[in-house]
């Protein structure tokens, strides 16, 4: 279930949110105390942070914190810094949990030189889960939500639907939920142990997995007539770059496309639930490749601080595809994990004027993006991913940093708590499955009515562990013991 980590080829390779830069050198202007990478860090956030302003007269955190705490000391208290257009909007970098605790977009990764995979593959447990307070306790249960096909968590026996009690052979509690998590994220090839509420146990190797984007796409043909092309896609992810900045899962996506189209596809339906982000150029290439777009209309503006670029954004176009189902409109199915590159395909499809209906829940709302930056030292190698820029769709449109709000509130986890199903739910990409069966009800003209939210009566807050870096949530009303 690890986010895929995106890997930089070349000179440049642009991340969602990422853009296009050449990588700067250090500033040479913070504490001359500062060494290493802590010293490395902190002289980019002064010359390329989107809001490097808000640096000036900020104390500087000691030389003695590991990096990681090292960027979050830097970071995490700053005032909210007005945007440097004149507009005048607030953005963040991050924003708040359920719990009220704080969490930052801006990372910093540490990888062995000599362990660096290829841009297809990483190491993972290839498993999602949601965690669920279990009753008035201090226990947990995760409920799996997606797996990886061909993944270690698939060929173990895991399935969407799935309910985990233990880990390590204990209940999961908020005392441990940290450690499973932070072995969950990890890189390495060591055994997750974990058991389902029947009492069986799963050993699973962290594996040197391909990692592919595209879990599932089909063709439906609705009640009412229509073709639907139904796609999964997980990540922006490019894999090895193979020609004109596009790696093979690009072309994978340009190939399912092309089977659309040959099939006569007059709807889509992209499901991006899980979808955290990934490369800006695989989002150019799928709105292209959906909207009725051409290469003249403009896909993305990339405004840097003043420091780095000036005030003229960094402008991006449409690709033109021969395989383009260019529609009008366009269906896609959200969750509070739905993020960055996959709010820009909504920020900029709505730019030009194509309609996108989302099914589903509020998106994250990250309408900033990121640069790589690297560095060695030793046997490590870093990889920093500092906040650079916010993008822009064609009409200047940025103010979605609460996230977008869907057009039918729709919860696939529904019937878990709420209609008391016995806790099932469908495998993604089943036309009863909920988000899914709502968009093909809505496609053959049929009405879709929301699920309500009651916030009294004892609900339970669920969270997602997909995205190690923020937790939504959700309330419901009466919520079965787990």
């Amino acid at each position: 279930m690890n986010k895929f980590w995106f890997f930089v080829f070349a000179a440049v390779l642009l991340f969602a949110a990422c853009g296009e830069k050449e990588k700067p050198g250090p500033g040479g202007k913070t504490d001359s105390e500062l060494t290493g990478v802590n010293k490395f860090m902190r002289d980019n956030l002064e010359d390329w942070y989107y809001w490097n302003d808000a640096l000036t007269g900020s104390p500087v955190p000691s030389n003695s914190l590991e990096f990681g705490d090292f960027l979050r000391a830097s970071l995490v208290d700053l005032a909210l810094a007005r945007d440097v257009e004149k507009s005048g909007a607030v953005t963040m970098d991050g924003g708040y949990r359920a719990d009220g605790s704080r969490y930052i977009y801006s990372r910093i990764d540490r990888m062995g030189i000599t362990t660096r995979a290829s841009a297809s593959e990483q190491y993972t447990y290839g498993f999602g889960v949601i965690v669920v307070p279990y009753n008035s306790s201090d226990r947990l249960s995760l409920l799996v939500t997606w797996t990886q096909p061909g993944g270690p968590a698939d060929k173990a026996g895991l399935k969407r639907g799935m309910w985990l009690d233990e880990y390590n052979g204990e209940y999961f509690t908020r005392n441990n939920l940290d450690a499973f998590a932070a072995h969950l994220f990890s890189q390495g090839s060591s055994v997750l142990k974990v058991a389902d509420d029947d009492g069986t146990d799963y050993s699973i190797p962290g594996e040197l997995t391909r990692i592919d984007p595209i879990l599932h796409h089909d063709v439906i043909d609705t009640d009412g007539g229509k073709k639907v092309g139904y796609l999964l896609y997980n990540a922006f992810e490019q894999g090895t770059i193979v020609a004109d900045a596009l790696g093979e899962f690009d072309l994978e996506l340009r190939d399912v496309f092309g089977e659309f189209k040959s099939a006569g596809v007059n709807e889509l339906v992209l499901d991006l639930r899980y979808n955290g982000g990934g490369a800006v150029r695989s989002s150019q290439l799928l709105s292209s490749l959906a909207g009725d777009v051409t290469e003249r209309d403009v896909f993305i503006k990339m405004l840097y601080n003043r420091h780095t670029v000036g005030a003229n954004p960094m402008v991006w176009y449409f690709m033109e595809e021969p395989n383009s189902l260019a529609l009008d409109k366009v269906y896609v199915l959200v969750t509070g994990e739905t993020a960055s590159s996959s709010e820009l395909f909504v920020n900029a499809l709505r730019g030009v004027g194509v309609e996108v209906v989302l099914v589903g829940e509020r998106t994250e709302g990250k309408n900033v993006g990121m640069n790589l930056l690297e560095f060695s030292e030793g046997p490590y190698r870093y990889e920093f991913w500092p906040i650079t820029f916010k993008n822009l769709n064609a009409q200047d449109f940025s103010d979605y940093s609460d996230g977008f709000a869907p057009t039918v509130q729709k919860d696939e986890l529904w019937t878990l708590f709420v209609a008391g199903e016995n806790g099932f739910i469908y495998p993604l990409g089943d036309p009863r499955e909920r988000l899914l069966d709502a968009a093909l009800t809505m496609i053959d003209g049929g009405t879709v009515s929301a699920d309500v939210y009651t916030r009294g009566g004892g609900g339970a807050g669920a969270f997602s562990l997909s995205n190690p870096r923020k937790g939504g949530s959700r309330v419901y009303e009466s919520p079965e013991a787990l």
